[in-house]
């Protein structure tokens, strides 16, 4: 039996990944369950773009805002040639970030 593995493609010096699957969300564990408790747990990226700010700066200050380049529970990345951050955490850690960079992502003092 052969198996497909499904395959990366390069575009530039971004890795595309194949798409997943999403689950179904009637199969969502009831509430109440241990499993219902970490439901919410689960990881997302999105990609903020910047309209303002450099990323390389922002994903610096949020690295000492959230913790250090130690924190694993929130992962930010840089886009430089989109001035994006691709942040990956909780539906929680998101909120916390996209509030950070709303307040950070300005135009410069004149």
């Amino acid at each position: 039996m052969r198996r497909t593995v499904p395959t990366l493609s390069l575009l530039g010096s971004l890795i595309l990944l194949p798409a997943c699957t999403t689950p179904d969300p009637a199969a969502r564990p009831a509430a109440g369950t241990d499993a219902a408790a970490h439901a919410d747990d689960a990881t997302t990226l999105e990609v903020l773009d910047l309209r303002h700010a450099a990323a390389h700066d922002l994903r610096a200050v949020l690295d000492d805002l959230l913790g250090g380049a130690a924190r694993r529970d929130v992962e930010v990345a840089v886009d430089p040639r989109r001035n994006a951050l691709l942040v990956r955490g909780t539906p929680a850690d998101l909120e916390r970030v996209r509030a950070l960079v709303a307040a950070l992502d300005t135009p410069a003092a004149d």
